[in-house]
């Protein structure tokens, strides 16, 4: 009995699930035929279409598809506007009807305006309609909804939406407004004509180099906005479909460009001619890819007025600092000073080497690689005598090392640029020329108090790096006053009118003397040859003297290691730390004056 009920209630629960999917079912057929009613073409696929044919009162104009890309085959054969075409072909393919008349007979269509339709449309393609016609906008409806039907089908659709305001567009409208379709950055070669002659321009792994009238460095970026300013040009207005006509002033053009992009050989040429009349805003051209003349905004012709040197770079130097592994400063009266990188560090070369200041010279590259100059003076650099750079106040060279020779470069120090710096008596500017160019340029004179000669100014500015708990003893020796002597034993300082604290302090910072900055060579403004403190001290059998001069406007004070050419600039915290360690003395008190500073 109950083996009976359960095959019962499942028998029942299976016909009620298929009468529910059942029911399910055909009320979706339902919708789906409701929204096939709608639609006015049962089937239109764009990717199928190959081919659109437009009849208005006005014109006829042919739309092609020629691998994937629309073209405008008539009245002109120009570029379409593939965003005006996508735009249409979804209307098209989306576009259902508010409402239709089936079987209409012939007196409605023509009722309807429909048997000499305002519109006519022809499809190439497969399974695509043939015809599609627009008539006369409903009764009432105020231009919202039209009369269409699809080939010579009897059934009329009431419509509304833009389908036929985009069907009535001109054959302007369809044409391709973007003046050329390349990217400024595939561009490789610009050649601009004038009257006067040529102006060329090249790219070189990425760097763009005059070529004409002369060789020399290009703005990069100034080269890539001008050309930017020519692909990325709007056409304002089509003015012919045909060839140039004498009052456009292309038979005798102001002046053309010829750009050459990556992948092609032949150029894309644009002819610049005379403004319309009535709109001194624009200017007219001709480009050699597509027919006709059109209308652009004056500014691009901008390109005309280029000067060679509008166009050239005006960095001082050209140079990567990341191949830069020499630098040699080479200053009129002195040694040079021999930067080498080693590693992630930098070394000031020398009998013996020593830590340099390596962020302060890769502000040093940085500066040089961005400065402007102010104008170029000569092309040729025949007469160096005459600006002074035959014997330059400064001369600067990069150079990069290969340890072994590569494909690129051959082993040891290869050369990168030279650079050299002077200023004549009386010249209200510095000059400047670069070994492997042969122009002359003009810079501020400040750069040559810009350019460290000496090698001590190139210095790490840690001057010590020690560690405190090895001093045996420390000295102070001040200027009218008795020497005094500490000694260290067992972490314990030791000496008349110590204070522990205060020598354990100078000790400290003895031992982790940091400069503000390297000054250069002993001076006689300095005070260091007759020094009014002289601090010496023992660590590991070894003694050093340090000695320390006047003090600047600034309250820090000269100071260099005795028997050592190079002079720093020493902290005011750390000489009040000095004179802290005299006996008597508190980390207030000062320095008597220096003697070029004004007593008070």
């Amino acid at each position: 009995m109950k083996a009976r009920t359960t095959l019962l209630l499942l028998a029942v629960a299976a016909a009620a699930f298929f009468f529910i999917r059942l029911y399910d079912q055909n009320n979706l057929s339902t919708r789906d035929a409701e929204a096939q009613e709608a639609e006015v073409f049962a089937k239109f696929d764009r990717d199928k279409l190959t081919a659109i044919e437009i009849e208005t009162g006005d014109e006829n104009i042919e739309l092609k598809k020629e691998n994937g890309v629309w073209n405008l085959d008539v009245p002109v054969h120009d570029r379409a506007d593939m965003g005006v075409v996508t735009r249409l072909l979804t209307s098209l393919e989306t576009l259902s009807s508010k409402a239709k008349i089936e079987k209409a007979s012939k007196d409605k269509i023509k009722e309807f305006g429909l048997n000499k339709p305002a519109i006519r449309v022809r499809f190439d393609g497969e399974d695509i309609p043939s015809k599609f016609s627009i008539g006369d906008d409903t009764a009432a409806s105020g231009g919202r909804t039209f009369y269409a039907r699809v080939a010579d089908r009897d059934t009329v659709y009431v419509i509304e939406g833009d389908v036929k305001q985009q069907l009535s567009q001109t054959a302007s409208d369809f044409r391709d407004r973007r003046l050329m379709t390349q990217r400024p950055a595939d561009a490789t070669r610009m050649v601009i004509h004038l009257k006067s002659g040529d102006l060329e321009v090249r790219n070189e792994s990425d760097e763009w180099s005059l070529v004409k009238p002369y060789k020399a460095r290009g703005d990069t970026q100034k080269i890539r906005d001008l050309i930017a300013s020519l692909t990325n040009a709007r056409i304002e207005d089509f003015a012919t479909s045909g060839q140039a006509g004498e009052d456009d002033g292309l038979t005798e053009p102001a002046g053309s460009v010829d750009l050459y992009f990556d992948g092609t050989e032949e150029p894309e040429t644009i002819k610049f001619g005379r403004s319309p009349a009535e709109k001194p805003d624009a200017v007219y051209v001709a480009l050699s890819s597509r027919i006709g003349v059109f209308e652009v905004a004056q500014a691009v012709s901008a390109v005309l007025g280029q000067q060679p040197n509008d166009l050239r770079d005006r960095n001082l130097v050209r140079v990567n600092p990341d191949i830069v592994d020499r630098i040699t400063i080479t200053p009129a009266h002195g040694e040079p000073a021999q930067l080498a990188r080693r590693g992630e560090e930098w070394v000031l070369r020398g009998a013996e080497d020593r830590p340099a200041n390596g962020p302060e010279i890769l502000r040093f590259i940085e500066m040089l690689r961005n400065y402007k100059v102010q104008d170029f003076v000569a092309e040729t650099a025949s007469d160096l005598q005459k600006y002074g750079l035959a014997q330059p106040e400064v001369q600067v060279s990069f150079s990069s090392y290969a340890s072994q020779n590569t494909a690129e470069s051959a082993a040891g120090e290869n050369l990168i640029t030279t650079v050299r710096l002077a200023r004549p008596a009386d010249a209200p500017v510095a000059y400047a020329h670069l070994e492997e160019e042969p122009f002359v340029l003009s810079v501020d004179p400040g750069l040559l108090e810009k350019i460290p000669t000496s090698s001590a100014q190139w210095r790490s500015p840690v001057v010590t790096d020690l560690d405190p708990a090895a001093f045996a003893s420390i000295g102070l020796r001040r200027t009218g006053r008795e020497p005094v002597n500490f000694t260290q034993k067992q972490d314990t300082w030791a000496g008349a009118g110590i204070d522990p604290v205060a020598i354990q302090s100078l000790a400290n910072t003895l031992a982790k003397l940091r400069a503000v900055r390297w000054i250069g060579d002993t001076a006689p403004d300095q005070g260091l040859a007759d020094p009014a403190f002289e601090v010496a001290f023992t660590i590991e059998e070894e003694s050093r003297t340090l000695l320390i001069g006047n003090e600047t406007p600034d309250r820090m004070h000269f100071a260099q290691f005795q028997g050592d050419t190079g002079v720093f600039l020493m902290s005011d915290p750390d000489f009040k730390t000095v004179l802290a360690a005299q006996p008597g003395e508190t980390p207030a008190a000062s320095a008597a004056p220096s003697p070029d500073r004004e007593e008070e």
